[in-house]
């Protein structure tokens, strides 16, 4: 049997082949990009940090390269800002949130959620899914070739 008879004889297996692909690449990409700001943030302030009480002082929908928060800091109102994530983008304007920031620098701040190892890991999830699923994918479609020939 040549190539294209085994292909036509067995669709069902490329079709999957090509789902499993995708969904591979859709989860990596997506769980990517709800993991780093939560990792940019762990890592940023993975010193000494203070707890404090502030305020979103902007629509997170509308601010693509991080949100201003306010928040105080012995006595004086601190700006701040911090990277749009999924956990920013379900709050409002206005919304109280719990921070920490670095008493360095108290302008570098991060939610504090944020700074859940658990949280991070369990976020971590959907990228290691999508790596599975992609080497799982690749490794059938060379066993599938290999048939074919």
């Amino acid at each position: 049997m040549g190539g294209s008879p085994m292909a036509k004889e067995y669709p069902l297996p490329v079709g999957l082949l090509i789902t499993q692909f995708l969904a591979g690449a859709f989860f990596l990409v997506v769980g990517a990009w709800t993991l780093s700001p939560m990792v940019v943030d762990k890592v940023e302030l993975s010193g000494r940090t203070e707890e404090v009480a502030g305020t979103l002082a902007e629509d997170p929908l509308s601010c693509s390269n991080g949100c201003r928060v306010r928040y105080e800091v012995d006595g004086q109102e601190v700006t701040g800002q911090l990277s749009v994530n999924a956990n920013l983008k379900m709050r409002h304007e206005g919304d109280a949130l719990d921070l920490v920031y670095d008493p360095v620098e108290p302008q570098r701040v991060a939610l504090k959620g944020d700074l859940n190892l658990m949280a991070i890991a369990l976020r971590a999830i959907l990228p290691f899914l999508g790596i599975v699923f992609l080497f799982s994918a690749l490794r059938r479609g060379q066993r599938l070739r290999k048939r074919q020939n």
